[in-house]
């Protein structure tokens, strides 16, 4: 029995989880209590939650496994998703001996936003709360590394002359009954270079659809990572790479369907799934949606096919480069041929990859020069049937015959130049004697 030395306040509130028995929420004067073991210990939730908000009331969201807080002085509270507390309640804090734990997430949905009617600036005083992100909401725990420590050797033992005392593992915070708030999360063992966290999503046919790249805090434990629904981005020609050990860029929008979440850390691995739906509000045809992807596959085809191409073009670009480079301290007939050979194909590298991505505009100032390129015309494409709600009409479909038609007539013309032009090129630079690696002179061992 608590005796009132030990009591630093009153609860106000208390609540028990409908699907969970076992896990208990106490609101008091002193902030939010949570327990998973049916009572017998408690911690408090300072996660978002300040310590000293006095908890007056609990109510738990039962479709989205929410729980809100009513506060006293500091309005309202929502822990988003307490099915990782009930998962932990269920099965015991033993599950966190697991180096990595994915926790189940929340029904993730396609949300249609739209500003409220009457309202156009920030300024007419609308009040507007603090929304959970958008798409889905990844929780995964990484348990806190462990590090070997010396154990000394007993009183009654005598120590053994030239033996090693034994080791024990310990980790680097005390056990705490919940270790899912900020206080309860030990701190990484090295804080030197820190490895991320790799997110694979797949769809029900196994496709990898995207890859999600996270540094964890500097305190391991449970984390949080956003999805925003996205599969990952066909680059564009024009596009320039991702960034180094930056995330892939956002694509087109998934399907709602059933998504297999992977979280790996460290050669450790778990799994879970998430779901994912189309806004409630809105109505959504699914034979439409299927139709409109069906059209951006092809469109997306064409990108890569025109990607590669200007791959292609790049490294020749860079090897006539290298070539003009080795060529400027050369002297004689055969360097000057193939140094004008080679200012030529740079001028017809040029010419080929303006069919594929434009003209670039020299000239300060607004503006684009027009080129009717098989980028703008899928560009065109794309824009039509990413605006349609319908299935698409024979309008998006002539635009998307029409981007296929120049990427078959552009690819064409670009093989048709590597196998003439730059075959004619490419024997010219066989046939001219280059340096391609020096010679050394013998450095003296017995400098003067």
């Amino acid at each position: 029995m608590l005796s009132e030395k030990q009591a630093k306040g009153y609860a106000l509130c208390f609540l028990q989880d409908p699907a969970e028995p076992r896990l208990l929420f106490a609101g008091t004067e002193h902030g939010l209590w949570v327990s998973i073991d049916a009572g017998h210990t408690w911690t408090q939730w300072d996660n978002g939650l300040p310590a000293a908000t006095p908890v007056m009331d609990l109510a738990i969201q039962e479709r989205e496994a929410d729980l809100v807080i009513g506060t006293f002085g500091r309005s309202i509270y929502v822990l988003d998703n307490i099915r990782p507390l009930r998962q932990l309640a269920a099965t015991g804090s033993s599950l966190l001996d697991k180096p990595v734990l994915a926790f189940e997430p929340s029904t993730a949905y396609h949300a249609v936003y739209q500003g409220p009617q009457g309202y156009g600036k920030d300024a007419e005083d609308l009040y507007q709360a603090t929304n959970r992100p958008a798409g889905a909401t990844l929780l995964y725990y990484l348990k806190p590394a462990q590090k070997a420590v010396a154990a000394k050797p007993a009183p009654t033992t005598a120590a053994v002359k030239g033996k090693k005392p034994a080791v024990i593992i310990t980790s680097d915070e005390p056990t705490t009954s919940l270790p899912l708030t900020a206080s309860a999360i030990g701190p990484l063992a090295a804080r030197g270079k820190i490895d991320s966290v790799f997110v694979r999503l797949y769809d029900e046919s196994n496709r990898l659809v995207r890859t999600l790249k996270q540094v964890p805090d500097t305190a391991l434990g449970v984390q949080r990572i956003n999805w925003n629904l996205t599969e990952t981005a066909v680059s564009m020609p024009s596009m320039p790479g991702p960034r180094r050990g930056g995330n892939e860029p956002s694509g087109d929008p998934v399907m709602p369907g059933k998504y297999k979440a992977v979280v790996t850390y460290r050669g450790a691995a778990d799994s879970t799934y998430v779901t994912v739906l189309p806004d409630p509000r809105v109505p959504f045809n699914k034979e439409a949606a299927m139709a409109r992807r069906a059209l951006q596959e092809r469109l997306n085809k064409n990108i890569r096919q025109l990607s590669a191409l200007t791959s292609q073009i790049q490294e020749a670009t860079e090897a006539t480069e290298s070539i003009k480079s080795r060529l400027k301290d050369k002297k004689g007939p055969q360097y000057d041929d193939l140094r004008k050979a080679t200012a030529q194909i740079q001028d017809s590298l040029k010419v080929v990859r303006e069919r594929i991505v434009g003209k670039r505009t020299e000239r300060q100032g607004f503006g684009r020069v027009y080129m009717l390129t098989p980028i703008m015309k899928i560009q065109e494409a794309s824009s039509y049937i990413s605006r349609r709600t319908a299935p698409p009409t024979q309008t998006e479909s002539q635009l998307t015959d029409q981007a296929e038609g120049l990427t078959r007539e552009t690819i064409a013309k670009t093989n048709e130049f590597f196998s003439k032009q730059w075959a004619e090129y490419y024997k010219k630079v066989q046939a001219t004697p280059l340096d391609l690696i020096k010679e050394y002179s013998p450095i003296a061992s017995n400098p003067k």
